[in-house]
């Protein structure tokens, strides 16, 4: 079947392309700014448990498609709140971008 071969191939060259966008975009942008390890750490525990909630709704999904549709109100009510919960930062100041002064642009500043 080289149909379900040349499917396999193209979703690899998309992973591996996503995969060099994403490094891309997380080098290109960070100014020499280095990030800690417990940042490193906590940004593993984010992925970690955004992945233990997505594949959890989506069992729930393919579950209540077989025995009922209670499970899909209950799961669309659990992925609304934790969106609701993920945007809830926006009130509170806490997603504003960081500026950073380097020496350079404060002795420029001074003159």
């Amino acid at each position: 079947m080289p149909g379900g071969w040349v499917a396999v191939i193209v979703l690899i060259l998309l992973l591996a392309g996503a995969a060099y966008v994403t490094y891309e975009g997380w080098t290109a942008h960070s100014g020499g700014i280095e990030l800690p390890d417990w940042g490193y750490a906590l940004l593993g525990v984010g992925v970690i448990f955004g992945l233990v909630i997505g594949c959890g709704l989506m069992a729930l999904a393919f579950y209540s498609s077989r025995r009922g549709y209670v499970g899909v109100i209950f799961g669309l009510v659990i992925g609304c709140g934790l969106m609701a919960l993920a945007f809830y930062s926006s009130r509170r100041g806490y997603d504003e971008p960081t500026v950073v002064e380097h020496d350079d642009q404060k002795s420029e500043e001074r003159r």
